[in-house]
């Protein structure tokens, strides 16, 4: 987003060639090498920690949501990138000053994407100003009232051994397609959730555009059927024309006019389904956003690259986590059936005959 709007500033001329290179590549480098240093330098954490309270929504329904996996016999895991320090802030904010007891396990310094192939030394943390210990193994707390334990490093291959279960029977929740879902499934087979935050905006705006969607698929319909008897048109057209003989009788003369002025007529009628559909297409996905349409859709039919991403790597998906409340902890989830091709409900099978194009 910071790099979309500074190339914006570029081309208008906006900055000097003193700050950057002029090209997009240069832009690109210098954005990138900024985000990195405030990133790694700690001062985006610092803005953060000292007012967590602007940044962070604490979301209500989370904490019984956690409270009832853990209840069902679930084993509650926290695994992130981030220091102990600010992860303390973050979560105490978000859950309150006894967040650690939600967790059975909590892991800090991840290090992911690395945390899923290497096999980095683990620390205990002992005080809560970060004091460290190296221990051997990760060990779950003693009972669900005491405080989770607080690890830093370690790997993914240790948080397997300790829960003692092969990689189907982990559920990993994260919201990242590469660095969580991705390699969690790719390199350990653990069943993944994706949390996607925008995607509570994307149903509302499905929802307030389903009415133009429907009128938009109707043109869409009337123009694969004016289609259909066009090319059947041309067709029946063609074979009279490419006869061996060459010659054709005045009832062909007659059929091969007659075949033009229908021609002629259904091209007209495309011309104008197509004024319409073009701009319907346009402003699908603009209740989402005005410039770009929906984030998962692609065109009135397709998915969008990301969404086949999602598919591919997340066996589910939601906006937040609070939302798995909505549901039994005992829940067993199964996916949908997947359409195909050839699956065409009866009501559109529709076998067109001669007669029926030709009127």
């Amino acid at each position: 987003m910071l790099y979309a709007q500074l190339v914006d500033r570029l081309d208008s001329g906006a900055i000097e060639r003193t700050v950057c290179p002029q090209s997009y590549e240069g832009l690109y480098v210098l954005v990138k090498e900024a985000v990195f240093d405030a990133h790694v330098e700690g001062t985006l954490k610092k803005e953060i920690m000292a007012n967590p309270s602007r940044f962070v929504r604490p979301d209500p329904e989370l904490p019984q949501t956690l409270i009832d996996q853990r209840q069902a016999g679930k084993t509650l895991m926290l695994i992130t990138n981030s220091d102990f320090g600010y992860t303390e802030t973050v979560m105490t904010c978000a859950l309150g000053d006894r967040w650690k007891e939600f967790f059975d396990i909590v892991i800090v310094n991840a290090r992911k994407p690395d945390f899923w192939s290497s096999d980095a030394q683990l620390y205990e943390i002992v005080s809560n100003d970060g004091l460290m210990r190296p221990v051997q193994k990760l060990t779950r707390q003693a009972s669900e009232a005491s405080e989770g334990k607080v690890f830093s490093g370690g790997s993914a291959k240790q948080v397997q051994a300790a829960l003692g279960v092969d990689g189907s029977s982990i559920l990993y929740v994260g919201d990242h397609i590469y660095t969580d879902a991705a390699l969690a499934k790719l390199q350990f087979s653990w069943r993944t959730c994706l949390i996607l935050r925008e995607l509570e905006a994307e149903v509302e705006a499905l929802a307030s555009g389903r009415a133009h969607r429907r009128y938009l698929k109707s043109l869409l319909d009337k123009k694969e059927r004016v289609g259909f008897c066009l090319n059947q048109i041309r067709l029946e057209r063609q074979r009279i024309l490419a006869r061996p003989d060459g010659e054709l009788t005045e009832a062909d003369s007659d059929r091969v006019e007659n075949f033009n002025r229908v021609l002629a007529e259904l091209l007209a009628v495309m011309s104008k389904l197509d004024d319409q559909i073009g701009p319907g297409i346009e402003r699908d996905g603009r209740d989402f956003n005005y410039l770009w349409g929906h984030l998962l859709r692609a065109g009135v039919n397709d998915r969008s690259m990301l969404l086949k991403q999602i598919e591919k790597y997340a066996d589910v998906y939601t906006s937040k986590v609070s939302n798995l409340g909505l549901y039994s902890p005992y829940m067993y989830w199964r996916s949908p059936p997947v359409s195909m091709g050839h699956d065409r409900p009866k009501k559109d099978d529709t076998v067109l005959r001669k007669k029926d194009v030709m009127g």
